[in-house]
Order: structure tokens, then C-alpha cells, then sequence
């Protein structure tokens, strides 16, 4: 069907996460560095240790977005 996977790692404060070995022919979106997301990091954008609240979920999913369009090669209409 000409679909193709695509990698993403979510925002982690789980230093004990491996991401070794992932396959290089794959394109990857990352958001597990908190110098280049640090939006994502902020205490008030968490429900608890793990998940995003409402106001975080919105911002993960805008950069998620532009992450797949920078996969893609696509562009904004």
C-alpha cells in the first residue's frame, strides 16, 4: 500500500530507556531531550511522572505534526 513505518519517542524522564539499535532506514521523530523540547518538560504541562495533561497533550501533538511533516517531506498548505 506504499506505507511506511515511522519511529517516535515520546517525551521520557526515564533515564533507564534504551534506544539502541533502532533501524537506521527508518525515519525517527524524538522528543526525549529536554534542552530542545524543554515546552515538554515543564512540571505544569504533566498530569504526574508520566503522562501530559490536557494543555501538554495539545503541545506534543503540535510538534508531533510537525515532526511528521519534516519526515515527509510534506508542507503546509
Amino acid at each position: 500500500a506504499g506505507a511506511q513505518p515511522v519511529l517516535v519517542i515520546a517525551p521520557t524522564l526515564n533515564g533507564n530507556e534504551n534506544f539502541a539499535g533502532l533501524p537506521e532506514d527508518v525515519p525517527l521523530i524524538k522528543f526525549n531531550d529536554p534542552n530542545e523540547y524543554p515546552e515538554l518538560y515543564d512540571p505544569a504541562v504533566h498530569y504526574d511522572g508520566w503522562h501530559l495533561n490536557e494543555r501538554g497533550a495539545a503541545m506534543f501533538t503540535d510538534a508531533l505534526a510537525k515532526g511528521f511533516l519534516s519526515v515527509s517531506g510534506w508542507t503546509r498548505a
